[in-house]
C-alpha cells in the first residue's frame, strides 16, 4: 500500500507536465485537482456512512492548514514545474524530511541527537550535488520555488503533527482538500486566470492528479500507515522520488548527471537514517482490520 501511494504521488509530477503541455495553467490545474478529490472524498464519506466527527477547533484548524500550509505547498511545486524539470523538483521536494526534523526540534521540542545531525548534514550535501554541475541550466526560480514547497510541506507536517494530532486522517483530509479548493477556486476568479475550457487531454492529465495522485495516493498511505507505523511508511515513500525520475526519464526525456544522481541518493538516505532506527521496531497493531480501513 505504501508503494502504491508514492507511485501514486511520484507520477504526480508527470501528470503535471502533461496538463501544461496540453493548455492548463497551476490555478486552473489545482482547484480541479482539489475539487475533484474532494468531490471523491465526501462521496466515500457519504457511502460509507461515517461523518467525520470534529470540534469547531479542530475544523478552524483544518481550515487554516489546508488555506495556508497545503495551499502554499501545492502552489509552489506546481509553479516550480513550469520552470524546472519534474526529476529536480522531486528532488528539491524530498529535503522535506530532515526540514521536519529541523522544525520539530525548534517549534516541538524534539531532542537533536547525533544520527538525526548526521541525517541533516547528508541531506545538505545532497541538495548541494543536486544542484552543482548539471544543474546549472536550471531556473533559480523555479529552484527557489521547489526548495520553497518543501519548507511549506515542512511547516504542514508540524502543523498537522501540534494541532490536529489526535484527529483521524480522513476527517483531516474532509476539511483541508475543500479548504484548499476554495483557496484556488477564489484566486482563479479574482485573477482571471480559471479557465474550464481545457482540451480532453488537459482533463485527463488533472484528472489523473485528483484520483491517481491525491484520493488514490492518499488513500492508500493511510491505510499502510496502520499497518506497517509511521517510520517504516517513511522509509518506503522514498520510492516516490524514483517514480518520478523513472517516469521523466521515460515519458518526457529528462535526463539527470551522475552527480545529481549521487545528490538524491543522499536526501534518500538522510530519510533513511532519520527513520530507519525507530523502524527497527515491531509496528503496532492497526486499530481497524484492513478492510475497514
Amino acid at each position: 500500500m505504501i508503494l502504491a501511494s508514492a507511485a501514486g504521488f511520484g507520477a504526480l509530477a508527470i501528470f503535471a507536465k502533461t496538463a501544461y503541455a496540453a493548455g492548463a495553467d497551476v490555478p486552473t490545474v489545482l482547484f480541479l485537482r482539489f475539487f475533484i478529490a474532494s468531490v471523491l472524498l465526501w462521496a466515500w464519506i457519504a457511502a460509507s456512512r461515517r461523518r467525520p466527527r470534529m470540534s469547531g477547533r479542530a475544523v478552524v484548524a483544518c481550515v487554516i492548514i489546508g488555506a495556508l500550509g497545503y495551499s502554499s505547498q501545492s502552489l509552489t511545486f506546481f509553479s516550480a514545474l513550469t520552470h524546472i524539470s519534474a526529476s529536480l523538483a522531486a528532488l528539491l521536494l524530498y529535503t522535506y524530511p530532515p526540514v521536519v526534523t529541523l522544525l520539530a526540534v525548534v517549534l516541538l521540542g524534539e531532542p537533536l541527537d547525533r544520527r538525526k545531525l548526521l541525517a541533516l548534514g547528508l541531506a545538505a550535501w545532497g541538495l548541494i550535488l543536486a544542484l552543482g554541475p548539471g544543474a546549472g541550466r536550471a531556473a533559480g526560480i523555479g529552484v527557489a520555488l521547489a526548495l520553497g514547497s518543501a519548507c511549506a510541506y515542512s511547516a504542514y507536517i508540524v502543523a498537522l503533527r501540534r494541532f490536529v494530532r489526535e484527529i483521524p486522517a480522513i476527517a483531516a483530509a474532509s476539511v483541508i482538500l475543500p479548504s484548499a479548493c476554495v483557496v484556488f477556486g477564489g484566486y482563479g476568479v479574482l485573477t482571471g486566470t480559471l479557465d474550464l475550457a481545457l482540451s480532453p487531454r488537459a482533463y485527463l492529465a488533472i484528472g489523473a492528479i485528483a484520483v491517481v495522485s491525491t484520493a488514490f495516493a492518499s488513500t492508500m498511505f493511510f491505510a499502510g500507515l496502520a499497518l506497517v507505523g509511521a517510520s517504516r511508511a517513511a522509509i518506503l515513500s522514498t520510492f516516490e522520488p524514483v517514480v518520478t525520475l523513472t517516469l521523466g526519464a521515460a515519458l518526457l526525456g529528462e535526463r539527470l548527471t551522475a552527480i545529481q544522481w549521487a545528490g538524491g541518493a543522499c536526501i534518500v538516505g538522510a530519510v533513511f537514517l532519520l527513520y530507519g532506527t525507530a523502524a527497527g521496531v515491531t509496528a503496532r497493531r492497526p486499530r481497524a482490520s484492513p478492510g475497514r480501513v
